[in-house]
């Protein structure tokens, strides 16, 4: 049975996937909608994904057969026939999707499903709950399972998600800042230093680590660390040792791949 790695088989994911972007007002929290149907046929239909650590929590809607996910090889397979909550991670995680699948997926922004649905990101960490859990959702499936075009389920996705904005937006104080901060990280070359990005929010460091790990789950370091980690890997991918990994906020390729086992955990085939 094939492996299929994010980044690494970009060409296999625009394959089997379908994809499309939120409307403006939900863009600060939401990612992308997502699409895998497998019911009629697929270019692979008995496989696992491996997607590496990421600060990006989903919402998972089966609409299909169960599907599995284990934390690495090796580990016990957990068997889902009801939609989850994937939380975000600093591990990586494994998919087992076969004939019969039908998964449409919501990939929040750091931060995004703690402000919509107004939860605690930490209880989240590598996990996975139910989602009726923490959304009454039952009527919403139904109508996704119904729906006959891709388009159709993320425009109602795009009226679940507006609707819980509205209801939480007052709460969602802590997102102002942790979206500055994230693109802080982001465009930053890989450097960070989470004092003086808090003297640049007029926040305290304290402050700043708390409204981290409430609402994106993982403390600054260690997201700072994932991003740092997620730009370096198409590079990689395509030079593996020979690109100049200073650029990125490495001291040198050895640092690059200390950051590579912590959040892949794959074994290393480049030179």
């Amino acid at each position: 049975m094939s492996i299929r790695a994010e980044i690494m088989d970009a060409e296999y994911f625009a394959k089997q996937y379908c994809f499309a972007v939120p409307g403006l007002l939900l863009q600060p929290y939401v990612e992308c909608y997502w699409q895998l149907d497998l019911r009629n046929g697929a270019p692979e239909n008995d496989y696992w994904e491996q997607i590496f650590a990421n600060l990006n929590a989903s919402l998972v809607f089966n609409l299909g057969s169960p599907f599995g996910i284990k934390k690495q090889e090796g580990t016990d397979e957990w068997s889902f026939a009801k939609s989850i909550v994937v939380g975000q991670r600093n591990q990586p995680v494994m998919y087992h999707h076969a004939e019969g699948n039908f998964l449409l997926g919501i990939k929040f922004k750091p931060a995004g499903l703690s402000s919509l649905l107004a939860v605690d990101a930490q209880e989240l960490n590598n996990g996975f709950v139910l989602i009726e859990e923490l959304a009454k959702t039952a009527e919403l499936e139904e109508k996704l399972a119904n729906d006959t075009l891709f388009e159709q389920r993320t425009q109602r996705l795009e009226v679940f998600l507006t609707a819980l904005l509205a209801k939480n937006e007052a709460k969602n104080y802590r997102h102002h800042y942790l979206h500055k901060a994230i693109n802080h990280f982001q465009q930053a070359q890989g450097a960070y230093n989470v004092n003086q990005l808090a003297n640049v929010l007029s926040l305290t460091p304290k402050t700043l680590t708390r409204y981290f790990v409430h609402s994106v789950g993982l403390t600054p370091k260690v997201s700072a660390r994932i991003i740092r980690f997620r730009k370096a890997l198409p590079y990689y991918v395509a030079y593996g040792s020979a690109y100049p990994y200073e650029e990125l906020g490495y001291t040198d390729f050895s640092h690059f791949i200390k950051d590579y086992k912590a959040f892949a955990q794959k074994e290393n085939k480049k030179g």
